[in-house]
C-alpha cells in the first residue's frame, strides 16, 4: 500500500548540483532536523541545504508525529548512567519543544493539525523495567496517575498503564513544513559523497563541490565514521506501522515501556496509526511483518495503508547533538523514534553553538558525554556482531545458488563463481552485484518484506538495482544482468 500518509510536499529546491558553490553554512540532509536547522539560521547565515532525493522523502514522510517527553523507559536509564540532571534535562527538553513549535507556527500562521493529546505509558506486565520507570519519574517530580485501560486493543497487550500531567502535541509535519517561510537556497538529488573535514569542502556524487565554513550533518545517520565513531555507538532498528480506519476513537497516544511494545496514536477522521514489532535492521525473521501487526491489533478492520520506518538508536536513548572533531563540523543524529522534538532541539543547538551561544540542553544531548564507558558491554556487542558479519562477507561461502532464488526475490548466492547479491525479476533476468555493502564491508542480506537488500551492521539499503536507498552508504553498486538459463 505504502500511500503517503501526511500529504503532499510542496516545497521544491533545485534539480541536482550542477556548479561548485560556496555558502557560510552547508546543512546537509532534507528530512524536517536539517530543514528546521537551515530555518532557524537562515536570518543570520548564508545557508545550502542539500538533499540526495527529495525534501521529506524518507523518515519525515513515516513519522508518527509525537511531540513529547513520554518515550517509553528512558529516564530510570538516564538518572543510572548520568544522573538526575541529565535525566530531568532530557524531559524538560523534550516538553519545551512544544512551546517552540507553537511559537513558529503562530509567527508563519501556519495550519498543520497542531494539538493536544492525552499521553500514556504502558507495560506489557509489572515487571523490574516498569517499576524502575516510576521510581525515575517520581525522583524527577514528573506527574502522573495510575489510569483503567478501556480501549479493547490496547487491553489485550497492556498490563498497566499511566496517565501523565504533561500533555504531548501531535500535528501533521508535512503541511508543518510547507508551510515555513524559507530564505535559504535546496539542492535536491545532491548526494554529497565525501566531506574534506581539514578544508571544510564537501564533494558531491557528480563532482562538484562546496565550501562551507560550517558543515552541519543532519542524516539519519552520519555519511562519515571518523571523527565520531558512530558505527560504533548507534545502530539501525525498523519499525512496521499500518493506519485502520476505525469505528471507537482512540484516546490520546499510547507508547510501551519496550522497543518491541506496540505504540498508537488518533490520526482523527476515525483513523489510528499503530506500529510495533521493531528489530534492528538486517536482523528481524524473514516473516510477514505487517500481516502480525493488523492481525494482533485490528484484524478485522480495514487498512489504509503500511509501511516500515527506519531510525537511528543510541544505548542510552537520547540523540547526538553538537560539535564533532574538527570545530567547524556539527551532527545531529540518533532520535531514537522521537525526532520531531529532538528536530526542533537540535535546530536550537546549533544556531547557538554558530553564534557563540550557551545552550541549556547541549551538555545532555552531548557528542562528548561519557557513552561508551556507560556501556561497555553493549558497546562490545555491538562491534562483536560487526565484525561476524565483516568475517561472513571475506570468509563464508554461500550455500544457496541461482537456482534457489525465485522469481521477484532476491538472495545472497554463489554465482559464476563468487558470492553476489542477486535479484532474479518476474522475466527471469537476475540482476546482481557485490554481496559487501559500500560503508563497512558487512555482508548485506535479502529482504523479503521490503524487496530490497540491507545490511545487518548499520541499516544502509539498497535497492534491486544496486542504488543505495538508505544511508550512511554513498555508493551505489555496480549492477551486472543476466538471463537466467
Amino acid at each position: 500500500m505504502n500511500e503517503k500518509i501526511w500529504g503532499e510536499v510542496r516545497v521544491q529546491g533545485k534539480d541536482g548540483l550542477d556548479k561548485d558553490i560556496d555558502c557560510e553554512v552547508l546543512v546537509i540532509g532534507g528530512g524536517i532536523a536539517g530543514y528546521l536547522c537551515a530555518y532557524k539560521l537562515q536570518n543570520d547565515f548564508n545557508v545550502v541545504l542539500v538533499e540526495k532525493d527529495t525534501l521529506f522523502s524518507k523518515t519525515t514522510h513515516k513519522t508518527t508525529a509525537f511531540i513529547t517527553p513520554i518515550q517509553g523507559a528512558v529516564y530510570a536509564t538516564l538518572i543510572k548512567k548520568y544522573g538526575k540532571d541529565v535525566a530531568l534535562g532530557y524531559y524538560n527538553s523534550q516538553r519545551e519543544q512544544i512551546k517552540e513549535y507553537k511559537d513558529i507556527i503562530e509567527k508563519d500562521n501556519i495550519d498543520c493539525d497542531f494539538n493536544e493529546a492525552e499521553g500514556f505509558l504502558y507495560t506489557v506486565k509489572e515487571d523490574k523495567t516498569w517499576r524502575d520507570e516510576l521510581k525515575a519519574y517520581d525522583e524527577l517530580n514528573i506527574e502522573y496517575e495510575h489510569v483503567v485501560i478501556s480501549d479493547d486493543v490496547i487491553k489485550k497487550h497492556a498490563a498497566k498503564a499511566i496517565k501523565f500531567k504533561d500533555k504531548p502535541y501531535q500535528f501533521n509535519p508535512i503541511k508543518f513544513l510547507n508551510q515555513l517561510d524559507r530564505k535559504f537556497d535546496v539542492y535536491e538529488h545532491t548526494k554529497i559523497v565525501k566531506i574534506d573535514k581539514s578544508r571544510n569542502i564537501a564533494h558531491s556524487d557528480n563532482r562538484h563541490k562546496i565550501r562551507a565554513k560550517h558543515i552541519v550533518v543532519a542524516t539519519n545517520f552520519p555519511i562519515f565514521d571518523i571523527p565520531g565513531f558512530y558505527f560504533a555507538k548507534a545502530f539501525r532498528s525498523v519499525s512496521y506501522v499500518a493506519i485502520t480506519k476505525v469505528d471507537q476513537v482512540l484516546s490520546g497516544q499510547w507508547t510501551g515501556t519496550n522497543d518491541s511494545d506496540y505504540y498508537y496514536r488518533n490520526l482523527g477522521d476515525n483513523k489510528v496509526v499503530f506500529g510495533g514489532l521493531d528489530h534492528k535492521t538486517g536482523r528481524g525473521k524473514q516473516r510477514d511483518h505487517y500481516g502480525i501487526l493488523i492481525k494482533e491489533n485490528y484484524p478485522q478492520n480495514e487498512m489504509v495503508t503500511t509501511y516500515n520506518t527506519i531510525d537511528t538508536m543510541t544505548f542510552d536513548r537520547i540523540p547526538f547533538i553538537g560539535r564533532i572533531g574538527n570545530k567547524n563540523l556539527y551532527v545531529i543524529t540518533a532520535f531514537n523514534k522521537y525526532g520531531m522534538a529532538n528536530s526542533m532541539l537540535a535546530s536550537s543547538i546549533i544556531y547557538d553553538l554558530l553564534s557563540n551561544k550557551q545552550n541549556k540542553y547541549e551538555f545532555v544531548v552531548s557528542t562528548k558525554r561519557p557513552y561508551l564507558r556507560s556501556f561497555p558491554f553493549i558497546f562490545t556487542v555491538n562491534m562483536l556482531t560487526n565484525v561476524y558479519y565483516i568475517l561472513k562477507q571475506f570468509i563464508g561461502i554461500p550455500l544457496k545458488t541461482s537456482h534457489s532464488v525465485k522469481k521477484g526475490s532476491g538472495d545472497v548466492v554463489w554465482y559464476k563463481g563468487r558470492k553476489v547479491a542477486l535479484y532474479k525479476d518476474h522475466e527471469g533476468k537476475v540482476h546482481y552485484f557485490s554481496s559487501r555493502c559500500t560503508h563497512f564491508n558487512c555482508q548485506i542480506k535479502w529482504n523479503s518484506t521490503e524487496n530490497c537488500f540491507e545490511c545487518p551492521c548499520h541499516g544502509s539499503r539498497y535497492d534491486v538495482h544496486g542504488k543505495v536507498i538508505y544511508e550512511p552508504a554513498v555508493f551505489d553498486k555496480k549492477e551486472k544482468e543476466a538471463y537466467y538459463k
